[in-house]
């Protein structure tokens, strides 16, 4: 191994050195020492992906037997040694972590009792922390006392429901907190968490330290983890060990869609432009068939053969008329009387098509968006492409903007940075941005929020002129904006002490096109030599994944597209026909 050195990357590398350390541990007895079975075990954890077939090279160079010590044994994913049935609270048999443990130890035995500090950060729908700023009487910042719980309600989300099913399964004990830095809380209340913080949260004691709670006495036995939507990409894998992904997503592209502008064609759209290309393609065929069966004189409805193209013209006179069943000209053979009812029935057929799709037509309004996939933001072939085009996103996410740098958005379209995905999903919707991009639960979740407050379809949003009064967005009408309840004076008039002012928006947030760049989410754990808690919490998730639970819980907190409806107190819009 060692001599191949020069190829190998640094994990393979300290494998290796590893492997040769091992090696002259099992060689000790060799030397007249003794096998030291800690440093031996430590050694094992260290490098959990040494076959058994190696280790017994390894045993065999040192001089052993063939048969590891009775005191230790390798657990490997399905033994042929039979295990006891578990109880329902625990992993089955054949679920093993792939580490050293003592042969009379079930497979979870290891994990059984531990405390793991979990570090959230407030990311709905995946995890929702009550009270994240701390500015209520019995506030807890940084719930370091405990004192919000999941059965309390106070945490709550999927990564949170998940969490508690792996809290079970394994058998230990989560306690929650969340990164909320001294300065914040000194200053009057903490601001959001993010995930930033709470990776540097266990980080190192340095990090920490920042935080209410951090310092070098937190995390020192390496027993804690980030959870929230913690993506497994390489800037996060470069500075901790990630467990395999608990669910794969991506990002998904949110636009403003409103009421298409009628042009001179919009009686046509009940039918796809391929469909009325048809319909032309067999009038013309009808009318071919007339002149070859009722032509050459045999109809002297029709012109004679001496101007081709006047029976042609007569011909497809005769076959619209039939369509439209106001036909003028009788059949003279066997033939066209033949070819005369085949199109009396298509014609039939056709005028019942296009009233059912009418109607369904004029029941919903249709909509259209400025762009209809991602690639027509960068693509200038892009009947979409427009460099008046603006992209909104979040400076606390440095995945999105890797990714639109990687695109090189700023040649195509203008940039826009905000604070937050909530800024940005503001900005769509007002028409300050053309659109915005995010996790797609996250981007759900912040739609279905504005749907659930009457910004969407006849809707709009309410703003304020001056400072002090109620919340504006909690105003989802024109008459509740202009005209809070408070304001209303004796006589019947309002006061409208705020200034408040209606905008009136006809659209509604969506998601188009397909979810582009896919990745995992994942826990993150402090990157040391002798961590490996990650390795045995990668096998209990997928564990937990292949029993189907993740379904339920996307089910639960992250609706379909288009479930979302908009709340009654915004109004539907008028179908009105015009000219």
């Amino acid at each position: 191994w060692i001599s191949s050195w020069r190829g190998m990357g640094t994990q393979q590398l300290r494998d290796c050195v590893l492997a040769v350390l091992l090696a002259a541990c099992l060689w000790a007895p060799c030397a007249g020492g003794g096998v030291d079975l800690e440093l031996e075990e430590q050694l094992w954890r260290a490098m959990p992906q040494v076959s058994a077939e190696q280790y017994e090279v390894l045993r065999q160079m040192a001089g052993h037997s063939s048969h590891p010590p009775p005191e230790h044994g390798r657990r490997l994913l399905n033994t042929t040694t039979p295990a006891p049935t578990p109880p329902p609270t625990q992993l089955p048999a054949q679920f093993d972590f792939v580490e050293w443990l003592p042969p009379d130890l079930s497979a979870i035995s290891s994990y059984r009792g531990r405390k793991y500090t979990v570090v959230l950060y407030h990311i709905p729908p995946f995890v929702t922390i009550a009270d994240w700023a701390a500015t209520t009487d019995k506030s807890d910042p940084g719930n370091i006392k405990g004192t919000r719980t999941v059965s309390g309600g106070e945490l709550s989300g999927l990564t949170v429901d998940f969490l508690t099913d792996l809290e079970a399964r394994l058998q230990v004990q989560f306690e929650y907190v969340y990164p909320c830095k001294t300065a914040d809380f000194g200053g009057g209340a903490c601001k959001v968490p993010t995930k930033a913080e709470a990776l540097d949260m266990i980080r190192d004691a340095q990090s920490s330290s920042q935080f209410i709670g951090g310092g070098g006495g937190f995390c020192a036995d390496l027993k804690c983890f980030a959870a929230g939507a913690v993506k497994i990409d390489v800037p996060t894998l470069g500075g901790f060990f990630m467990t395999q992904p608990y669910m794969e997503k991506g990002f998904a592209l949110v636009v403003r869609e409103g009421p298409a502008e009628p042009g001179l064609f919009s009686w046509a759209d009940p039918f796809a432009p391929e469909l009325w290309i048809i319909i032309v393609c067999e009038l013309v065929a009808c009318a071919i068939g007339f002149m070859w069966v009722e032509g050459y004189g045999t109809n002297g409805a029709l012109w004679d053969m001496s101007n081709p193209a006047g029976q042609f013209l007569d011909s497809l006179y005769w076959a619209i008329t039939l369509v439209l069943g106001a036909a003028d000209k009788a059949p003279t053979t066997h033939a066209g009387r033949t070819l005369v009812s085949a199109q009396l029935v298509f014609g039939v057929l056709l005028i019942a098509l296009y009233t059912g799709n009418l109607a369904s037509f004029l029941s919903n309004i249709p909509t259209t968006s400025s762009v209809t996939r991602v690639q027509d933001l960068f693509d200038e072939n892009s009947r979409y492409f427009s460099r008046d085009h603006t992209v909104c996103y979040t400076k606390n996410q440095a995945s999105i903007k890797a990714w639109l740098d990687q695109q090189e958005a700023s040649k195509f379209v203008t940039m826009m940075e905000r604070d937050d995905f909530e800024d940005c999903v503001t900005a769509v919707y007002r028409g300050d941005a053309t659109a915005t991009l995010f996790d797609e639960p996250v981007a759900i979740f912040f739609m279905k929020d504005h749907y659930n407050t009457g910004r969407c379809g006849s809707g709009g949003y309410c703003t304020a002129g001056k400072v002090g009064g109620p919340a504006a967005s909690t105003f989802q009408d024109k008459e509740s904006c202009e005209c809070p309840p408070d304001d209303v004076l004796l006589d019947g008039a309002c006061a409208n002490y705020y200034d408040t002012e209606w905008t009136m928006i006809d659209g509604s947030l969506t998601t188009v096109g397909e979810v582009f760049n896919p990745f995992g989410y994942g826990f993150a754990f402090p990157k040391n030599i002798t961590s490996t808690d990650y390795l045995g919490f990668s096998q209990a998730i997928q564990w937990i994944k292949d029993q189907g639970s993740l379904v339920s819980l996307e089910a639960k907190y992250i609706p379909d597209v288009d479930s979302l409806t908009c709340s009654s107190s915004a109004g539907g819009g008028k179908v009105v026909l015009g000219f």
